[in-house]
């Protein structure tokens, strides 16, 4: 993780982290859950809309990274990926929206119980609070009509600096004091 791809690569996780959670007990198939925005999810069951892209301002570093003795590395830029998850209605309309309500209960009980999405970078999902006019200033899809989605921040993202500058250690230093100094640190003037 870290390189410029870490946006798609933690989608992709997400993805993969939801298919194992809810296929097959309430969606059918792997291809029920894709990436799309929620104007375009037509034949999808669980839309996963990467909606805003922010950097982490916590976690933002200014110094250089050390790759070994003679090499620094720019520091990665921390970031913050926002997601609006939808579950859209299939099968007969009495039971579709029940059958929504369900996949979005999973969605919020899988994330709530394990909420780290990658150990080694700490990355975490976490609910965010949205007030529902939020949510409808959000959903705007060419008057297509809300429907009830769950919002999440994937956080911390790390995407890898490529600078890379080559430096050189101090390897000896040399200090003189001149006659005057000694005398003054001596006392004697």
């Amino acid at each position: 993780m870290g390189r410029y791809s870490a946006i798609a690569e933690m989608s992709e996780r997400i993805g993969e982290r939801l298919r194992q959670a809810l296929v097959p007990d309430l969606i059918p198939d792997r291809g029920g859950i894709v990436m799309c925005s929620p104007d375009n999810c037509e034949d999808c069951t669980l839309g996963i809309f990467l909606y805003d892209i922010q950097e982490n301002d916590e976690l933002r570093q200014i110094q250089m990274v050390n790759i070994d003795g003679d090499r620094q590395k720019g520091p990665p830029a921390y970031l913050s990926l926002y997601y609006m998850i939808t579950a859209y209605r299939q099968g007969e309309r009495q039971f579709g929206a029940i059958q929504q309500e369900r996949i979005l209960g999973k969605v919020i009980q899988h994330f709530h119980d394990d909420p780290i999405l990658d150990g080694q970078e700490g990355v975490r999902m976490q609910m965010l609070k949205l007030s529902t006019e939020d949510k409808l200033k959000l959903w705007n899809f060419g008057g297509k009509p809300y429907t009830v989605s769950v919002f999440y921040k994937a956080s911390p993202v790390a995407v890898e600096s490529d600078v890379i500058k080559n430096v050189t250690r101090v390897s000896a230093a040399e200090f003189a004091v001149s006659p005057k100094e000694r005398r003054e640190k001596n006392g004697s003037g």
